[in-house]
C-alpha cells in the first residue's frame, strides 16, 4: 500500500515540477453513473442481479502539449461507486433473501489521449486512456459480503469519452461524459 502512495505522489510532483508545459488546468465536479462489474462468487443457489447507483465525482487535471488537434490529459481524483443488488436464494443453511446497498469510494488517476476540433470558441473532442482506481472505503449493508462479492482494492481499466468545450477570454467552460 505505502508503495502505491509513493507513485502517486511522484507522479503528482512531475506533473508540478514540468508546470511550464501545462496547456491549460482545471477541477471538475459532477454526477458519475458506472458501469463497473462487481464479481460476486459463483454459489449454487444464489440468483444475482444489481443495477448502478449514481455518485459523485470530482478530479483536478492537467492538459500537455500546445496543439490545436491532440493533447495529453493526466487527471486525479475522487468519485464514489455504488450498487443495488438483489440476493435470492440458498447458501449452506442460511437463506438470503433481499436488496442490499454497496457503496465504495475510490482516488483515482487516468492519462487521455485528446484529440479535438477546433471551431472558434467551440471544441468538439473525444479522449480514451489508461485509468487506475484506487479503494479508500467499502461499506456494505449485508453480512455476507465475504461470501458473496470479490472486493478489489485496485481497479485498472480505461475511460472512453467527449465534450465540448466552450472557450471565453481567460476562462472556459466542458461540458463532457466519460
Amino acid at each position: 500500500m505505502k508503495k502505491k502512495w509513493v507513485i502517486l505522489f511522484l507522479l503528482a510532483l512531475s506533473v508540478s515540477l514540468k508546470a511550464q508545459l501545462v496547456k491549460d488546468a482545471g477541477f471538475t465536479a459532477g454526477l458519475a453513473i458506472f458501469s463497473q462489474d462487481w464479481q460476486p462468487k459463483e454459489i449454487t443457489g444464489i440468483e444475482y442481479s444489481k443495477s448502478s447507483l449514481p455518485g459523485l465525482n470530482y478530479s483536478l487535471f492537467a492538459e500537455f502539449i500546445n496543439s490545436d488537434l491532440i493533447n495529453i490529459r493526466i487527471s486525479g481524483g475522487y468519485v464514489s461507486k455504488g450498487v443495488d443488488e438483489l440476493f435470492n436464494g440458498t447458501v449452506a443453511v442460511a437463506e438470503y433473501v433481499g436488496y442490499y446497498s454497496t457503496k465504495v469510494n475510490y482516488l483515482y488517476t487516468s492519462a487521455f489521449l485528446k484529440l479535438q476540433l477546433p471551431m472558434g470558441t467551440i471544441r468538439p473532442y473525444i479522449m480514451v486512456g489508461p485509468r487506475l482506481d484506487f479503494q479508500v472505503s467499502f461499506k456494505t449493508d449485508k453480512d455476507i459480503e465475504n461470501i458473496l462479492v470479490e472486493n478489489t482494492k485496485t481497479i485498472y481499466g480505461y475511460d472512453v469519452g467527449g465534450g465540448i468545450e466552450i472557450y471565453f477570454d481567460y476562462f472556459g467552460i466542458n461540458i463532457e461524459i466519460t
